[in-house]
């Protein structure tokens, strides 16, 4: 079922992108910063490298448990205490997880390739794969140095009626991949709506947030991480989705960006793309 997660975010970014009206404007704004050839390198290696430090790479071999006593009074009250019920969380917190990763991956396809606008495909997957690497970078450094225990495995070492069938023990509870992913996803949705006016108004927003959000506490009632690994995995994915995009290529306002290139226009039946 999570599996598909991926493909009906797909159908549904495809879906919206279609309905865009063919009079439309769509246009960057004035001090849009176009990603650099530089960057076209230095993203994919980073991404690159932070997946081999995660399926290759060493981890800390000391593990450590909280460290806090709100972390384990969190963990203790909201962890569910049966496999069952942790396996129904993980899967209901699994499905956002993909669809807020492919989601803006397959709208920003959907816009361009649906309406001949390669340009605006290469840009926003880019733009992805920037705060794909951040988090990669940050995340699997973090998991391979502090090698957290899961609440799960903490709780099961404990409780004797704990059921520790199917608990994890792999140290990756510091920081939340998920969580940030998510919230990465999600901003990044958001960023891109509110920058170039897409479709939908607040609504793809306020939706992508509140799967990310529920999802993320999904993370703490199956027992997958504590209150700080998702507090910090939300601050990440908000600095990955959100302040990175803004900061490198779209701009706070004011003054176009130190570098940016002489205003062109390419007007087309639904774009007109100034850079």
């Amino acid at each position: 079922m999570k599996r598909a997660a991926p493909l009906c975010a797909s159908l549904l970014a495809v879906i919206a992108a279609r309905r865009v009206s063919a009079a439309e404007e769509l246009e960057f704004p004035e001090d849009y910063r176009p990603i650099a050839t530089w960057e076209y390198g230095a993203a994919p290696a980073l991404l690159a490298g932070a997946l081999a430090l995660r399926f290759f790479g060493p981890q800390t071999k000391e593990q450590i448990r909280a460290t806090n006593g709100f972390d384990r009074a969190v963990a203790e009250a909201l962890v569910v205490r049966t496999r069952d019920g942790r396996h129904w969380i993980e899967l209901a917190s699994d499905i956002p997880f993909y669809g807020l990763i492919a989601f803006p991956i397959a709208e920003a396809a959907a816009l361009g390739i649906a309406h001949s606008q390669g340009e605006l495909t290469r840009e926003l997957i880019m733009m992805g794969m920037e705060s794909a690497a951040l988090v990669g970078v940050v995340v699997y450094v973090s998991q391979a140095l502090v090698n957290r225990e899961r609440p799960t495995a903490t709780l099961c070492a404990q409780d004797p009626g704990y059921d520790c069938e199917a608990v994890s023990d792999d140290g990756r509870a510091f920081i939340s991949g998920h969580v940030a992913a998510m919230v990465t996803g999600a901003a990044l949705v958001c960023v891109h709506h509110d920058q170039l006016d897409l479709y939908g108004g607040p609504w793809p927003c306020a939706i992508a947030s509140s799967l990310a959000a529920l999802s993320s506490a999904g993370r703490l009632f199956n027992g997958s991480h504590y209150p700080s690994d998702v507090v910090l995995g939300i601050a990440l994915g908000l600095v990955a989705g959100w302040v990175l995009p803004m900061s490198l290529h779209y701009g706070w306002g004011g003054e176009p960006s130190r570098g940016a290139p002489r205003v062109r226009s390419i007007e087309t039946p639904l774009i007109r793309l100034s850079f």
